[in-house]
């Protein structure tokens, strides 16, 4: 079954997270301010990929969003740090109503809609066992994936991490319905995607 994951790397959409900026212009300055980008590839490098390169099932892939406006030597940085991992692809797009162009890049990443596929967004970190956990739950509930259209899994335990100059400081959390430890199963035929719900609204 298809894996298909999504990663919105400072894409600057149209609604979503902009509440602070009156203009596009503005959001998007914000957003690749030369400190915020440093930190960000940062994360990407030391946090976000070697989980997922380190997934013990190596049956998923990925889309890295980003806006046609991200600063070439930006991009190229992003694109060297994955070169070398065959599961992911960037995708430019310009900035439009996030959850339309979210829908629209699930939806075409389906290689047969035909078929069921699993989908996650990606932010911050996930266990090495994520894939094969999520592949698992979803065989196991396999009566329950066949009467809807999608059905949502998440994994609420897990650790919240701090980076300062004294080293990875953690601490443990429950939070239902995080966006780093949610998946959603969806049907074949369906066009419905993860990004239909509020990640906190999915019941």
């Amino acid at each position: 079954m298809q894996a298909i994951g999504l990663c919105l790397f400072l894409y600057p959409a149209l609604g979503g997270f902009q509440i602070r900026h009156k203009t596009t212009e503005d959001w998007i300055a914000f957003l690749y301010a030369a400190e915020r980008m440093e930190e960000r590839l940062r994360l990407f490098q030391s946090v976000a990929l070697p989980c997922l390169v380190a997934q013990t099932d190596p049956r998923w892939e990925m889309i890295v969003v980003i806006g046609d406006s991200l600063p070439k030597h930006y991009c190229d940085r992003l694109h060297d740090l994955v070169a070398g991992i065959p599961q992911i692809r960037i995708q430019v797009h310009a900035p439009r109503p996030q959850r339309k162009v979210m829908k629209e890049v699930f939806n075409a990443a389906r290689t047969d809609p035909s078929l069921p596929c699993l989908q996650f967004r990606y932010d911050d970190a996930v266990s090495v066992n994520f894939i094969a956990r999520f592949r698992a739950a979803a065989d196991d509930c396999a009566g329950l994936n066949a009467k809807h259209q999608i059905v949502a899994y998440d994994w609420h335990k897990g650790f919240a991490a701090q980076f300062g100059p004294a080293g990875i400081v953690t601490h443990e959390l429950h939070y239902r319905q995080y966006v780093a430890s949610l998946g959603v199963h969806v049907a074949g035929g369906s066009n419905a995607t993860i990004m239909n719900f509020a990640h906190h609204r999915i019941d």
